[in-house]
């Protein structure tokens, strides 16, 4: 059987459109990260053992890192991987705030 989806659920899916994925976000607290440590990208490879090409890669949402990876990047940016993913969930609540913004003007 289907469920029935209300209007609140379907206009966050519209505003999702599922463009938004789990490395990008990542990728973005990676990046804001390396920016507060001072560190290039060139650094964060070395540290990883792959290009700097790779890093990119990362940063910008088009690959996954394995876990091995994220506990090599907590190290380095100094911050416990629990702590990651809490900052993880955070950008997580800004997603939904923003798609319950993208909602009330759909309503108005």
């Amino acid at each position: 059987m289907i469920a029935v989806i209300d209007k609140s659920v379907f206009l966050m899916i519209q505003q999702y459109k599922f463009s938004t994925t789990i490395p990008m976000v990542f990728g973005q607290l990676f990046v804001i990260y390396r920016k507060k440590m001072k560190l290039t990208q060139k650094d964060l490879a070395e540290a990883l053992g792959v290009g700097v090409a790779n890093v990119s890669k990362i940063e910008s949402g088009d690959t996954v890192i394995s876990v091995e990876q994220l506990l090599i990047i907590s190290l380095l940016f100094k911050e416990r991987s629990s702590n990651l993913f809490i900052k993880f969930e955070n950008a997580l609540k800004i997603l939904d705030e923003m798609a319950g913004k993208t909602e009330e003007a759909v309503r108005a």
